[in-house]
């Protein structure tokens, strides 16, 4: 009997398994969700601005917003969160995660080059490039409140990330409708 009830063990460091891990990130701007997000003080982010420095290079997921990468971002995506509104998740594989990672765990993200405007109150963030996502251990603090992984799946010898090398297709970004269908791939 396989119990399903209890989070997923992240693997030992170099024991050869991939952690595939669903990230929210930050909210994105809607107009009708406007003056709850002014209420609560957070910035805001245009729809498509989470993007790679360089499109060549994956972006990492680290600890603490430290150097090594325990991961990468395979894909961004917008979609509807249980407390409301539309948000960026990140979805991930996790190569070496930490022991501690667990659904609920604190996330954040790094960018470069933001561009905003003030939305009375409010930063709208209408472009940035993204360097790093980074999952926050109990001592490092999360800017936004409901940043957090989603969901840690089953560790797998069978992931993208354990194929011979150069047969990791690119972690493109995939631009997506609200409903989910696929529009492109930067």
């Amino acid at each position: 009997m396989v119990r399903t009830d209890r989070a997923p063990r992240a693997p030992r460091p170099g024991a050869g398994l991939s952690v595939p891990a669903i990230i929210r990130l930050a909210p994105i701007l809607r107009l009708e969700d406007l003056d709850e997000l002014r209420r609560r003080g957070r910035d805001v982010y245009d729809h498509g601005t989470f993007r790679p420095l360089l499109q060549e290079e994956p972006i990492p997921v680290v600890v603490d917003h430290g150097e090594r990468a325990t991961g990468h971002v395979r894909e961004f995506a917008y979609r509807a969160a249980p407390e409301g509104g539309t948000w960026c998740f990140a979805h991930c594989l996790l190569d070496d995660p930490p022991g501690w990672l667990r659904r609920g765990t604190p996330a954040s993200f790094e960018s470069v080059l933001r561009r905003t405007i003030d939305l009375g109150g409010i930063e709208g963030v209408v472009d940035q490039r993204v360097t790093e996502v980074t999952l926050c251990s109990s001592s490092f603090g999360a800017v936004e409140p409901l940043a957090r992984v989603e969901w840690v799946g089953e560790p797998s010898k069978d992931s993208p990330a354990n194929r011979g090398a150069g047969e990791i297709p690119s972690p493109g970004v995939r631009i997506r409708r609200y409903s989910g269908s696929v529009l492109g791939v930067r």
